[in-house]
């Protein structure tokens, strides 16, 4: 039925400085599978925290590279035309890309210009940019999702889990699922991600 093949997050903890929302990339597996969150730990500091799982609702694809330490990038669509109750692409809409390693950046839109469809992240592009052709998935804001939050209490960990059928699935397959903290107040840290990959949502 399915197997597990993916746990992180990649590197070990991850945090941020609070004030700043921490997002986790889980990478999508074959073109044919859905990303299924299996389970997430989260411990969150003296301030409750609002975790979200945010699913992509459809792609397109870059028309240019965009370089390391740049925070423009092309689209050759827009991938929030025709995806019914989502918001439309701007400011704190979360796109994710494929890099040229095969790992996924994402961040959220600082500012959207659609008459030459380029997207101003928040943040720059990291080391080894994103190639021309790369992959974007359009995974909406925060409050379009918010059926798939949960809440992390004040100094107090966060244990979800499901391993058969997962606590949150992909809409379209091949796409990831990020995992996004409002991290306000205190840091919080993102102790475990796991996930596995089926052939149905």
């Amino acid at each position: 039925m399915h197997s597990t093949i993916w746990s992180g997050p990649t590197g070990g903890k991850q945090s941020a400085t609070f004030g700043t929302q921490i997002v986790c990339a889980i990478p999508p597996g074959a073109k044919s599978k859905y990303t299924r969150l299996s389970r997430i730990e989260y411990l969150a500091g003296t301030a409750a925290h609002t975790v979200t799982v945010l699913s992509a609702y459809s792609s397109t694809t870059t028309t240019a590279t965009a370089a390391s330490g740049q925070a423009n990038v092309v689209l050759a669509a827009d991938p929030s035309i025709g995806t019914a109750g989502t918001t439309p692409l701007a400011a704190n809409i979360f796109l994710s890309f494929l890099k040229p390693d095969g790992s996924i950046w994402a961040d959220f839109i600082s500012s959207w210009n659609a008459a030459t469809l380029t997207a101003t992240m928040t943040n720059n592009f990291p080391t080894g940019g994103i190639a021309s052709g790369a992959t974007v998935w359009y995974h909406g804001q925060v409050t379009d999702q918010s059926q798939n939050q949960f809440t992390a209490y004040a100094s107090a960990a966060l244990v979800e889990q499901d391993s058969v059928n997962g606590l949150v699935s992909s809409l379209i397959p091949g796409a990831p699922l990020l995992i996004v903290s409002n991290n306000v107040t205190n840091a919080g840290t993102f102790e475990h991600l796991s996930a596995f990959y089926s052939n149905q949502a």
